[in-house]
């Protein structure tokens, strides 16, 4: 996706995984870009990938990741 040492662009008004796409996430000491995708906005749940081309993840609620904003 991203090269190490690369830019990215996040628009931090847009935090919603309710349209799919790839976002910023803060993880602590490091900041990640994953792609994620909420299905459902009743249902606190998200997919996890490292891309949109990845059909391997992971799901976690959506009140644990704290979404930065969306990649640009």
């Amino acid at each position: 996706m991203i090269a190490m040492g690369n830019f990215a662009i996040v628009d931090t008004s847009d935090n919603s995984a309710l349209h799919a796409g790839c976002f910023a996430i803060d993880a602590g000491d490091h900041i990640k870009l994953r792609f994620l995708e909420q299905p459902d906005a009743k249902i606190d749940m998200i997919y996890v990938r490292h891309s949109s081309h990845d059909q391997e993840g992971f799901t976690l609620t959506a009140s644990s990741l704290n979404i930065i904003g969306r990649a640009i």
